[in-house]
């Protein structure tokens, strides 16, 4: 496993995905909101009360971005999970507020920053996306998904209308 701590800014990043165990950023505010991210852009979202108790809002394994190219109809994640595609220059970075993931993939670069907002239950990330091939980047876009048929924790159905939880992009 290839990691290295940087004392002044505070940040552990991490420069291969295969760990063997999940390492994972707590991100929190004043709200008793918390959510954390995994390596492999994992994000499990959850309220606690003044009691302790959990209010879980995002699932885990329920919420990935993923890349698709749109003339050869090849797909990948930017942390290579859960597509599993042999992603290059890998990097997971845990900070104090955030966490970004990025790699490359058949030219194109790739990353993705989780934070929270400071006065809000809510997610924020961003997805940045930069073509490095000769190509014209017409036919690269980026989806996020949730798997069909996953009732994400804190999603409401009723009358047959899927009400998603909250989630910013």
């Amino acid at each position: 496993m290839e990691y290295k701590f940087e004392k002044e800014r505070g940040v552990f990043k991490l420069y291969k995905g295969e760990t063997g165990k999940d390492w994972s950023n707590h991100l929190f505010n004043g709200l008793s909101y918390v959510t954390s991210i995994t390596h492999y852009g994992v994000p499990w979202s959850r309220y606690i009360d003044e009691n302790s108790v959990q209010v879980t809002l995002n699932c885990p394994l329920t919420s990935f971005v993923y890349i698709r190219d749109g003339r050869t109809k090849n797909y990948w994640n930017i942390a290579g999970y859960p597509s599993l595609k042999k992603i290059k220059k890998y990097c997971c970075e845990h900070g104090q507020e955030y966490t970004k993931i990025s790699s490359e993939y058949l030219g194109i670069e790739g990353s993705v920053t989780y934070s929270i907002a400071k006065d809000d239950t809510r997610e924020v990330w961003k997805v940045t996306l930069r073509n490095r091939t000769e190509r014209s980047g017409d036919g690269v876009r980026f989806e996020w998904i949730r798997p069909a048929g996953v009732l994400q924790c804190g999603d409401d159905e009723r009358d047959g209308i899927r009400r998603r939880g909250e989630r910013n992009l």
